[in-house]
């Protein structure tokens, strides 16, 4: 503090009593020996600071990966995040292209939605958040998650043959367990409905579910139908288009 007394050796203050009092102090030094003499009075400025770091915060993701489905409009949560502070997040891939953001943190519990990685090439993608609260001090926390865009696209073969010789005998759709929320619909040239189906197992042999067929027999006749995939995607959309049958 710059303060010693007579015999030379140090003024010292205990900085227990500033623990969490941030701010600004004035602190008086008056000395007085065993005959009653005074000192001069001395008088030093003690400025208190914040030092410690906010709390790291916990960054949950819902998807448990970045697919063509999601990669325009991706999500994260933070939870314990310190109120007040301020944070920046950071989406980088293994080829150095990155996403940034930054904002207040108003909740400790907040999401942030809506954030467009379409740019960044599939692997691994490094989520990175920096909290800094208003005295500069910062924490930061790190999630890795997989980006595939690749094995998304539905393939849907022009064709199948259920005769029971082990050989295409289903309608086998690739890729349909990328969109959970699927629904498929078969439709015969007349326009009825044959075949309907929600999580489907790629195991449809030809045979008729729908209400309007023809005769009693619900195996479908030889033939092109008209199929409708809703995908349950924005993103992607339905996909239709015609497949035939052949015994």
């Amino acid at each position: 503090m710059g303060a010693t007394t007579d015999n030379g050796s140090t003024v010292v203050i205990n900085d227990n009593a500033f623990i969490d009092a941030v701010g600004s102090y004035s602190i008086t030094y008056n000395a007085m020996n065993a005959s009653g003499n005074s000192a001069t009075e001395v008088t030093r400025t003690v400025n208190v600071v914040d030092t410690t770091s906010p709390e790291t915060p916990t960054i949950s993701i819902a998807q448990n990966s970045i697919s063509v489905d999601n990669q325009n409009s991706f999500s994260f949560s933070l939870t314990d995040a310190e109120v007040g502070a301020t944070y920046g997040y950071t989406f980088a891939d293994d080829n150095g292209a990155s996403v940034t953001g930054s904002g207040d943190i108003t909740s400790e519990s907040q999401t942030f939605s809506g954030i467009d990685i379409s740019d960044l090439q599939d692997g691994i993608v490094t989520i990175t958040v920096n909290i800094t609260d208003a005295a500069g001090n910062t924490s930061s926390a790190v999630v890795s998650v997989e980006k595939d865009t690749q094995d998304s696209a539905i393939m849907v073969p022009k064709g199948f043959s259920p005769n029971g010789d082990g050989i295409n005998d289903s309608w086998v759709i690739e890729n349909l367990e990328a969109f959970p929320n699927h629904i498929i619909k078969v439709y015969n040239r007349s326009g009825n409905e044959v075949f309907s189906a929600t999580n489907y197992q790629n195991n449809w042999e030809g045979i008729s579910n729908g209400k309007r067929v023809i005769g009693n027999n619900k195996r479908l006749p030889t033939g092109a139908y008209y199929y409708v995939i809703d995908t349950g995607s924005l993103e992607i959309g339905n996909k239709s288009g015609w497949i035939y049958i052949n015994y």
